[in-house]
């Protein structure tokens, strides 16, 4: 038999390497260019859903699995309060010692679910990627790139644009960019799942100083590119602001530490004469630190759950005083250092995390501005569609103009005769008090007693017999005032079920910032117990007025730990308002000030003053009590 030849199969095989490589640098030529100038595929994102059973990897649980993995703890014939010696979280019992123990950080938390358990469907597309640990392949702000769709349909880049004539656009147009995000390697990123916001801001061509902004629909492609569709609404000067708020890497490490108990807690003080001792509460059973939990449910009308003292002379019927404040900063129990260093920037103001670019639009007439129903005559179908823009900020952003449906001015006649003889019922956290102090000084109520939060406060005017109730949500509720008893106010869901049948009623929901420490599930089951409340009210007094107020986006406030207080999960607790409330849309009106705080680049916890006055006027836009002529007195904002 012949030998082979051993210098032609070298040289075969050299050859093939070649031209395998230029195929290769072929191929991703071709791929950049259409990347970056020609249209990509839309590819339309999966609908929010919870997770059905899937296959054998993945196992989805439901809250009664949850409560039956936790029954033993909260038994208290099963459960064993006893501390094992190694276990250093047992050992605290005082406010002082928590806190140093938080400092260190818990190394143990208890987990709400198994490595493979999970509740929401898109929860995977995050906890399906490994852990951060290597900053340099995050989102780069400088060097990710935004691109213009030309009238032929190519892309052009900002980069190339930012020192030629400016990109004229048209009102009532619709206008579509592409963001690219590149990573601090100068790579191209290939997964969506970032929280990417996009809005317009500029003035009016007849004064400088006339400013205005509008929210634009941003869709993500999946694949590191995102679509960003802008419809200008005055004729000016503009810019597109593109904000890589929370990168996918972000949210991923939210929620796994939400999973596996890195929660912001809740200090429960049981006392029993001088004997008394600290534990730690939250909404769902896996709370650390005790072996035992005391079941808080009855008194909270909705689950949530204290550690049982060690000290066996004090009970979990001895109620607790709560302190939300004494433990602020939840300590993180699984993070990278590079994850450290990420959730650094979490709390940052909207323009530090803008894409740079320093392109100018050019806003000129375009087609007519479409003629809205009034929202009275309207369904209240119409508050829920999620298109940007929903509005439009003017007078240097402190007036909202609806693009729903039309909304009357704001006036202070308008505003006392819509709400005469009514009774306004307001649940919720600090915004909701917040919002109904707006309706307080507009009414200058004879009894006013708002201030006086988390009790359940009320305003009354004796001339219009208008009230307005203010209540708490029930917990998880974190106030800010020290050691106060164990709110008994009953749930949201009971409270509604007291309202008259008869009678001016109006309701508002609101809840958001208090559940952001939380696993969603704790958000879900709050809004399902409110929707069959709700079912119930509306088959009892068909023409009562109820109103859910959605989240609105907050930047700079809870600076050392924003996951766990912040707006991380805020676009996937709207999308939750809207898969749960999906077959109410027709019977009841969704607040969403999303669009309106984007577009305002909010900073805080509580909007400002113009936004909750605009909130309202929403609202009482779809009162048929208001179906009349507006008149004087417009009120500012």
């Amino acid at each position: 038999m012949s030998r082979p030849n051993l210098r032609v199969i070298f040289w075969t095989a050299l050859l093939c390497s070649c031209v395998l490589v230029l195929l290769w640098r072929r191929i991703n030529q071709a791929q950049y260019h259409n990347e970056t100038q020609g249209p990509l595929p839309t590819l339309t994102p999966p609908p929010f859903k919870i997770a059905v059973k899937s296959n054998k990897l993945f196992r989805f649980q439901d809250l009664a699995h949850i409560d039956s993995r936790f029954y033993n703890k909260t038994n208290e014939l099963l459960c064993d309060n006893t501390c094992h010696q190694n276990d250093s979280n047992c050992r605290p019992r005082s406010v002082t010692e928590w806190q140093e123990l938080f400092k260190i950080g818990f190394m143990n938390g208890t987990s709400l679910f198994a490595a493979n358990e999970y509740f929401f469907n898109w929860e995977l597309e995050y906890l399906n990627t490994p852990p951060l640990t290597d900053v340099k392949i995050l989102p780069d702000l400088w060097n990710s790139r935004i691109f213009y769709m030309s009238s032929d349909g190519s892309y052009r880049d900002f980069k190339d644009l930012s020192t030629g004539p400016a990109i004229i656009l048209a009102t009532n147009t619709p206008t579509t960019f592409r963001v690219d995000l590149i990573d601090g390697n100068g790579k191209r990123r290939t997964r969506g799942g970032d929280e990417v916001r996009a809005w317009l801001s500029g003035t009016s061509d007849k004064t400088s100083k006339e400013k205005f902004s509008a929210t634009a629909n941003v869709l993500d492609l999946g694949n590191g590119s995102y679509d960003v569709i802008a419809t200008p609404k005055w004729t000016g000067t503009a810019q597109l602001r593109v904000a890589v708020t929370y990168p996918r890497e972000y949210i991923r490490t939210t929620l796994h530490n939400q999973r596996i108990g890195g929660h912001r807690f809740v200090a429960a003080w049981f006392q029993k004469g001088n004997i008394s001792e600290v534990t730690l509460c939250h909404s769902t059973p896996n709370v650390p630190g005790r072996p035992c939990l005391c079941n808080m449910t009855k008194l909270n009308h909705l689950p949530y759950y204290c550690g049982r003292p060690l000290d066996s002379r004090l009970t979990c019927e001895d109620r607790p005083r709560i302190d939300s404040g004494a433990l602020r900063n939840p300590a993180f129990i699984s993070m990278t250092a590079a994850e450290k260093e990420l959730q650094d920037t979490g709390s940052r103001r909207p323009e530090h995390s803008l894409i740079r670019n320093n392109v100018q639009l050019k806003i000129v007439r375009g087609a007519k501005e479409p003629t809205l129903s009034p929202c009275v005559k309207a369904s209240p179908r119409t508050s829920w569609t999620m298109t940007s823009p929903r509005g439009v900020w003017s007078r240097n952003k402190t007036k909202w103009t609806s693009l729903v449906c039309h909304e009357p001015p704001m006036t202070e006649h308008w505003v006392k005769n819509c709400l005469k003889s009514t009774k306004v019922w307001m649940f919720g956290d600090s915004n909701i008090r917040m919002m109904a102090e707006v309706m307080a000084r507009v009414f200058n109520c004879s009894k006013n007693d708002l201030k006086r939060w988390p009790e359940i406060t009320m305003c009354h005017n004796h001339e219009y017999n208008t009230s307005v109730f203010v209540r708490p949500h029930e917990y998880p509720l974190y106030v800010s005032k020290h050691w106060l008893n164990f709110l008994e106010n009953g749930a949201v869901s009971d409270n509604l079920a007291s309202i008259p049948s008869t009678g001016n009623h109006i309701v508002v929901i609101h809840y958001y910032l208090h559940f952001s420490p939380s696993h969603l599930i704790v958000l879900q089951l709050r809004l399902s117990t409110i929707k069959t409340a709700i079912l119930k009210l509306l088959s009892r007094n068909p023409e009562i007025l109820i109103a859910i107020r959605g989240p609105h986006i907050s930047a700079i406030e809870w600076r050392k730990n924003h996951m766990f207080g912040g707006d991380v999960l805020a676009s996937r607790m709207r999308e939750l308002y809207m898969h749960t409330f999906h077959d109410l849309r027709d019977s009841v009106v969704f607040l969403d000030a999303w669009d309106m705080s984007i577009s305002l680049e909010n900073l805080n916890l509580h909007p400002p003053d113009h936004v909750y006055k605009n909130i309202w006027r929403t609202l009482l836009s779809y009162s048929h009590n208001c179906d009349q002529p507006p008149l004087h007195n417009i009120m500012p904002g």
